[in-house]
């Protein structure tokens, strides 16, 4: 129910409720800030059931932050169906608002923010969060080199983390659709610095947290939307928690997906930590972009395990 009035008390209002760039992100880090108060926290003892798929929620209302206390706005009345649910925004890190937080977790749900990269602005930023936070350069540009590595650093793997920790949220949904001018060298370094931040939320966080891979660019650096779990993508399923298939699928691709799935090298799927399971067919979440599309992805699955959903409410 909206409040009374219209002004309200900063109280109201999260702090930094989201960093357009990587640099703003740091200097965020430079100031000292305690733990959020008041975010009530993931229970940790919640044991999710295996009788059924998972269903993983994604906002995409109005670009996000759209929540006024004085005014009606978005809410979502479905908790006890859901497991993951995704703050989403156009925002280059989206932090949930603790408001959003406290009532996934009240139901045992878990609360992702979102880290995007899109248009052509993202591309510095792409490579930075790679390299980490470097110095300006006094001697101008390096000189063209033939080596295609790309040094992986974890200092942002270690300032989301923190930023998780601090804000009360579960991990983050990761969102990559501008292509990498680095081809592979650039997406071997971007799936092992996914290893860095899963490892560095796990620690922060807990081990319950998450850290979700959207079907975007694949292993070659181009932004090729696959629909489906394949060889194409799956190098960027491997280092995280779960993977959402972009949302434009026939109906034979779900399928597909879990063909595919069931065919991988079992140790492809294990995990290095002991904290966390090997993946499962439901750690696939197949993207549709409505409740009712969401009931035939699950008809469509033909899988003989449980699988998966995610579904985005969308509103322009």
């Amino acid at each position: 129910m909206p409040l009374r009035g219209k002004e309200h008390p900063p109280s109201f209002k999260d702090n930094a409720p989201f960093f357009d760039s990587l640099a703003d992100l740091d200097v965020w880090l430079e100031k000292p800030t305690g733990k959020l108060r008041g975010t009530i926290g993931f229970p940790d003892d919640h044991i999710p059931t295996d009788r059924h798929g998972k269903l993983l929620v994604c906002h995409d209302f109005k670009g996000g932050y759209a929540e006024v206390p004085s005014d009606v706005t978005y809410t979502f009345n479905f908790w006890h169906l859901c497991n993951v649910f995704v703050y989403f925004s156009h925002h280059r890190v989206t932090i949930p608002p603790s408001g959003w937080t406290t009532a996934a977790h009240r139901q045992g749900v878990k609360m992702l923010g979102t880290l995007i990269f899109e248009h052509k602005e993202s591309e510095g930023d792409c490579l930075r969060l790679l390299f980490g936070k470097l110095p300006g350069s006094r001697t101008g540009p390096a000189s063209p080199s033939n080596d295609d590595s790309v040094p992986v650093s974890p200092h942002y793997a270690r300032v989301l983390a923190e930023l998780a920790d601090q804000r009360g949220f579960d991990g983050y949904l990761l969102n990559f659709e501008y292509p990498m001018g680095g081809g592979i060298g650039q997406t071997r370094a971007l799936a092992a610095w996914i290893a860095l931040l899963e490892a560095e939320l796990k620690t922060k966080v807990g081990p319950y947290a998450e850290v979700i891979w959207y079907d975007s660019i694949v292993y070659t650096g181009q932004l090729r939307w696959q629909d489906r779990l394949n060889s194409y993508n799956l190098p960027f399923f491997i280092p995280s928690t779960g993977f959402f298939t972009n949302y434009t699928w026939p109906p034979h691709f779900p399928s597909l997906t879990a063909e595919y799935f069931r065919s991988l090298d079992p140790g492809l799927l294990s995990t290095r930590s002991p904290r966390t399971a090997p993946k499962t067919l439901q750690d696939i979440y197949t993207g549709v972009a409505s409740g009712v599309a969401a009931r035939t992805a699950a008809a469509a699955s033909g899988a003989t395990e449980p699988s998966s959903t995610s579904i985005l409410p969308r509103s322009d």
